[in-house]
C-alpha cells in the first residue's frame, strides 16, 4: 500500500509505550527490548556519538498521528502522554520506542522491528537489515611470556546470533559431502614425491613404496580384480578406498566419493 491511513499504520505498528494498567504485557515486552538507548543528551559517550548528534537518529519527535515522510520512510505516532521507562539510570519516554508489532513482540517476546515498506527504498533497506551479518569486534592481540589460554579463549570467545541459532538447531558446523578422491595420473618414474628441503635425494628414493601411486596401484588392482576392469579411473572412488598408509586400494563398504583427475593441459608433454 503507497498511501496507507495513519488508521491502518496505527493498526499494524506501534511507536509508543503501553499502558501498564491497561496491556502489562505489552508494557513489559517494550521496556525489555524495543527501548533504543539509552543515547544522544541522555549518554553522550555512547559509541554512535559523532559531532555531538547520534547518528540513529534518535531521539525521534514527538508526533500525533502517523504520516509518511517525504523521504517515503513512514513517521509514527509518538504522543506525549508523559508516560517514561527507566533504563540504565536514564527515562526513555516514546521518542525512543523502536517500532514494532504488539502481537509479534509478546508472543516472541524478543527484539522484533517492524516497519511499514511502502517505497522502494523500503524494500532496499529490509534485505539489506537481514543480510548484513553477524556483529563484529576490533580485535588486538598481543604477545605475553606467560600466556593464559583459559583467559584469552573466554576474552575473545563470541557467539553471534546467527551462530547461537546455528547452534541451537544442532546444525552441523562444517562438513564435506560427499568425499572428493583426487586421482594423479602421469608417465612411468615421472610421478610427484614429496619431501624436506634437508632429506638426502638418495634416502627419499629409497623409501618404501616410494614408487606406488594411486595411478600405479590402480593399475595392479585391474589386473588382480576382474570387477575392478568394469570402472573408470573416475569411478573407482565409487567402490574402492584409497589406504595412504598401505598404499594400496581396498574394497569399499560403506559410504560413496567422487573422483576427480588433475587437470593437465593439452601442452603438457
Amino acid at each position: 500500500m503507497k498511501n496507507p491511513s495513519p488508521e491502518y499504520i496505527d493498526k499494524i505498528i506501534s511507536a509508543e509505550i503501553s499502558n501498564i494498567n491497561i496491556d502489562p504485557d505489552g508494557y513489559a515486552a517494550v521496556k525489555k527490548s524495543m527501548l533504543h538507548g539509552p543515547c544522544g543528551q541522555a549518554n553522550t559517550s555512547s559509541p554512535y556519538m559523532q559531532q555531538g548528534k547520534y547518528s540513529k537518529f534518535f531521539p525521534k519527535q514527538f508526533n500525533d498521528t502517523a504520516t509518511i515522510g517525504e523521504d517515503a520512510y513512514p513517521i509514527y505516532r509518538r504522543r506525549d502522554r508523559g508516560n517514561s521507562v527507566e533504563k540504565k539510570g536514564a527515562l526513555l519516554d516514546n521518542r525512543y520506542v523502536i517500532p514494532y508489532n504488539r502481537n509479534l513482540l509478546v508472543n516472541f517476546d524478543t527484539h522484533i522491528n517492524v516497519e511499514l515498506c511502502n517505497w522502494a527504498r523500503s524494500i532496499k533497506y529490509i534485505f539489506k537489515y537481514i543480510n548484513k551479518g553477524p556483529d563484529r569486534a576490533t580485535a588486538v592481540i598481543e604477545t605475553a611470556e606467560e600466556r593464559d589460554e583459559i583467559r584469552a579463549y573466554l576474552d575473545c570467545r563470541y557467539i553471534s546470533v546467527c551462530m547461537a541459532c546455528w547452534r541451537i538447531f544442532q546444525f552441523s558446523i562444517n562438513y564435506r559431502y560427499p568425499s572428493v578422491e583426487r586421482l594423479p595420473f602421469h608417465l612411468p618414474g615421472e610421478h610427484t614425491v614429496i619431501f624436506e628441503e634437508n632429506r638426502c635425494i638418495e634416502n627419499v628414493l629409497n623409501i618404501p613404496g616410494i614408487k606406488k601411486t594411486k595411478f600405479t596401484e590402480w593399475l595392479e588392482t585391474n589386473k588382480r580384480n576382474e570387477d575392478a576392469r568394469n570402472l573408470t579411473y573416475v569411478e573407482f572412488p565409487k567402490n574402492w578406498i584409497w589406504n595412504s598408509k598401505e598404499k594400496i586400494w581396498t574394497r569399499r563398504k560403506k559410504g560413496k566419493a567422487v573422483g576427480i583427475i588433475y587437470f593437465a593441459h593439452p601442452a603438457s608433454e
